[in-house]
């Protein structure tokens, strides 16, 4: 075998697995490049990653702020809940008092809704309907009658997937609903 040859041959396989690896490199830089937002397939690998950086720590930060929104909305979890009441209560003297008492309980992602009221027309469907419109999946509730006219509430919940509940809100809100329930 000639010596040109052979060196020859050794050259060709090199530059062809250059050529592979050249092509590999391009498809992941332009792989990435199509990862990014606003970003066209481009082959500046500068650029591309300059850009990857910037959005590796957008998002980062956005990780951060949203981490910070959900401990400030769901508080931290001292053992395996964090439970927040609610302030509207009823005392044995205050019988015809019209507020209703609504205890709000938040676990990670479960959430059960404790509800006392009035009885009126119509007061459950409307309590799981805002329930629903809470990014609330409802799992379970009961209803009873409790004395004359009154009614016990019980929900149970999940959040939906993303979604950040504030518990005070959510009390705030079903006692508006109910309260113009009870208002018709």
């Amino acid at each position: 075998m000639d010596p040109s040859y052979a060196k020859g041959a050794s050259k060709m396989l090199k530059d062809r697995k250059r050529q592979r690896e050249e092509k590999q490199y391009n498809r992941q830089l332009r792989a990435l490049s199509n990862l990014l937002p606003g970003s066209k397939a481009e082959l500046d690998e500068v650029l591309v990653v300059e850009n990857a950086t910037k959005y590796i720590k957008h998002l980062e930060e956005r990780v951060d702020s949203l981490e910070r929104r959900l401990d400030s909305t769901i508080g931290e979890e001292d053992e395996q809940s964090s439970v927040v009441l609610s302030e509207d209560t009823k005392s044995d003297s205050d019988s015809d008092s019209s507020l209703p008492q609504i205890l709000v309980y938040i676990s990670l992602r479960d959430v059960i809704i404790s509800i006392q009221c009035k009885n009126h027309k119509n007061i459950i469907w409307e309590t799981i309907s805002e329930v629903e419109k809470q990014q609330l999946s409802v799992i379970s509730f009961n209803t009873m009658s409790f004395g004359r006219a009154e009614l016990v509430i019980n929900i149970l919940a999940k959040i939906k997937e993303g979604a950040l509940i504030n518990a005070n809100d959510l009390r705030n809100d079903m006692r508006l609903v109910i309260l113009k329930q009870m208002e018709d």
